[in-house]
């Protein structure tokens, strides 16, 4: 399955959001951004004014989340970023593509069909 499919997934058990560090231009010009629209919320760095791997960036989505910070599970494929993430509280995963995410989504807890 592909990220479509595993957000739409997940999005059965639990409030699903993306924060991506983007700027406007690169925002508007792209295609790409179609994935964005499956997810609950939206974070954009340029909309934030905050980027990761900045420790007040991952707060300010917790908050507009309205969600304790160890409550959020993140998963990046920078392991910078997901240093960042866990120092300030979050359960912070390094994966690489969408199996690893399912695979980080599993053990996280989530009842999700495990690949094939």
């Amino acid at each position: 399955q592909g990220a479509e499919e595993l957000v739409a997934e997940v999005r059965h058990h639990t409030t699903t959001a993306c924060f991506s560090n983007t700027n406007s231009l690169h925002w508007e010009a792209g295609s790409q951004w179609a994935l964005m629209g499956h997810f609950d919320r939206t974070f954009l760095s340029f909309q934030l004014g905050r980027i990761k791997p900045d420790a007040d960036a991952f707060l300010a989505v917790a908050s507009e989340l309205g969600v304790e910070a160890h409550r959020i599970l993140f998963l990046d494929d920078t392991l910078v970023n997901v240093e960042a993430g866990r120092s300030v509280g979050l359960r912070a995963e390094r994966v690489s593509g969408v199996a690893g995410a399912r695979r980080a989504l599993i053990q996280a807890g989530l009842p999700l069909a495990t690949p094939s």
